[in-house]
């Protein structure tokens, strides 16, 4: 099109989270594209913007939405697209995909995609209906996952063809930012005789945090050398330290709130474990494979699709945490097992890279822009 295609990710917020952190990823990968992204947020910045702006330069504007049909902030979004003359606007998220998509019509924007990123979104009825009515709008609308995309379609009561599949990515190199793995373990007073689990996630009931404590006595039973770091933070903190008091497991588990270091923390680790009750696609899981670990996780979502059972982790019913904590141990038990499996994820997550993504994003945006004279 003779210019730089302006692209604007909008998201209710830049809060640590999966979806905020691919965006980091993947935003400079675009740039080296020849797109010229941008982030519009309409609820609230949050720690991630910062991270945007210092390790990429692109800025983060804010434009509060009341809520998600209220007409003055739309109006405000509307004519902020406008003003910066978007070719794209790519939004995120229910919270921002049915406001942003109306305000996008509104200032003429000749590309609008949304994007979905979990299960389960639509709390009733109503947000189903406006959805429906607003997709006739959108070129195109992106799941994270298979998961993902039958769950809407029955949702909005649309075929499936009318979704596209974008998985998650990584960082090739996101084992290289982490910091040698004996300087990490000490600071965790960990030793060479531990066993570490890790569960990198916020501190939320949808991530089963008390799930997998509850099966941690069993396993600290079976092996007394196991420890379990907690990378994240979250409203259930006091609720899950208690639990650990009245189970005694205390000394096995390390609470380590917000980090800002996963690769750092994958490093020092052995297993990565995700008991979620629901997820989309994990970036989590990619991170693990990238580090060379073995996973263990639930069935939910798009995390059934992308394990391969046996070969490069463990997929276990979501209801059966008996059969998760049995994966835990053999892993825990046999370090072979641990290496063999961690190889294979690492060789999975090769297929999942940020710049595949971005090129499979331009591609999308082009097509849209050339369908419509843009190019």
């Amino acid at each position: 099109m003779g210019r730089a295609i302006r692209v604007c990710r909008v998201i209710n917020a830049m809060r640590l989270g999966g979806v905020q952190m691919m965006l980091v990823k993947l935003l400079p990968a675009l740039k080296d594209l020849g797109a010229e992204p941008a982030v519009c947020v309409t609820r609230m910045k949050g720690p991630v913007a910062k991270i945007l702006r210092d390790r990429t330069g692109i800025k983060t504007t804010h434009i509060h939405v009341s809520g998600r049909i209220h007409p003055g902030s739309i109006r405000r979004l509307a004519l902020h697209f406008r003003e910066q003359r978007f070719d794209v606007v790519h939004t995120h998220m229910f919270s921002s995909n049915l406001p942003a998509t109306i305000a996008a019509k509104m200032a003429g924007v000749p590309c609008i995609v949304s994007q979905i990123h979990n299960v389960d979104t639509y709390e009733h009825p109503g947000q189903r209906i406006l959805d429906r009515l607003v997709n006739q709008w959108r070129d195109e609308f992106l799941c994270v996952s298979g998961a993902v995309r039958d769950d809407v379609a029955r949702n909005l009561w649309l075929p499936p063809e009318r979704f596209q599949v974008f998985y998650n990515a990584i960082d090739a190199d996101f084992p290289s930012l982490a910091r040698p793995r004996a300087d990490v373990r000490t600071e965790l007073r960990l030793t060479d005789e531990n066993v570490v689990l890790i569960h990198a996630a916020r501190l939320h009931q949808q991530k089963n945090h008390e799930g997998l404590l509850l099966e941690l006595p069993r396993l600290l039973d079976e092996h007394h050398n196991l420890r379990v770091l907690l990378a994240g933070d979250g409203r259930l903190e006091k609720k899950l330290k208690e639990l650990t008091y009245e189970l005694k497991i205390d000394h096995a588990v390390r609470f380590l709130g917000f980090r800002d270091d996963i690769p750092s923390l994958m490093a020092a680790s052995d297993i990565a474990v995700l008991p979620s009750h629901k997820e989309g696609l994990p970036n989590v899981v990619l991170e693990a494979w990238q580090s060379g670990l073995p996973v263990v996780a639930t069935n939910a979502g798009g995390t059934r699709e992308i394990i391969d059972h046996g070969i490069n982790g463990f997929v276990t019913n979501l209801r059966d945490m008996k059969s998760f904590g049995d994966h835990v141990s053999a892993l825990a038990g046999s370090f072979e097992l641990r290496r063999t499996l961690g190889e294979a994820g690492r060789a999975k997550a090769s297929l999942f890279t940020v710049q595949n993504l971005a090129k499979k994003t331009m591609t999308l945006y082009e097509n849209v822009l050339a369908a419509k004279g843009r190019a």
